[in-house]
């Protein structure tokens, strides 16, 4: 961390008070199934955290703005998930198999993925808010045949 501060951001007079950690959630498990006629979950234990990234805050927004909508017009709330668009979640639970299987390092994928595209696309890919050109250029510079093999897979899995 510090070669970083000091060769990108110039800095030579700093200190490190605090360091975030955590693990993120990845994982591509179907949560809106564990919500009940009375019961809509939220956040994580609603399936809006980005299960490839852990990308959460904008999501649970839209979720949760979802939930409202169909309580306003006299749906079941548990309907809100439909937000969550399913090619993306074809796209998350890949990259997962990706991953899992170890035929691509996810350091390399994410540095990869913000180096060769503008981060505004990074972000509204993340958010679920791109075109399928959009996506076909994000995904220009990786390796096509290990995502293509993966993708297969999972489809024929189901």
């Amino acid at each position: 961390m510090g070669d970083y501060i000091q060769t990108h951001l110039g800095l030579t007079q700093y200190q490190i008070t605090e360091t975030e950690f955590g693990i993120i959630p990845m994982t591509s498990y179907p949560f809106a199934q564990n919500n009940t006629p009375l019961v809509t979950h939220i956040g994580m234990a609603g399936g809006a955290v980005k299960a490839s990234s852990g990308y959460a805050f904008d999501r649970i927004q839209v979720h949760s703005d979802a939930i409202a909508q169909c309580i306003l017009n006299g749906e079941a709330p548990g309907r809100a998930s439909r937000v969550f668009k399913r090619r993306h979640q074809l796209y998350d639970a890949t990259l997962l198999q990706v991953l899992d299987k170890k035929r691509y390092r996810g350091a390399d994928f994410f540095l990869t993925l913000f180096q060769r595209n503008p981060a505004s696309r990074v972000f509204d890919f993340l958010n679920e808010e791109t075109t399928l050109w959009e996506e076909v250029q994000l995904m220009a510079g990786s390796p096509k045949h290990i995502f293509a093999w993966s993708m297969g897979e999972r489809v024929v899995k189901g």
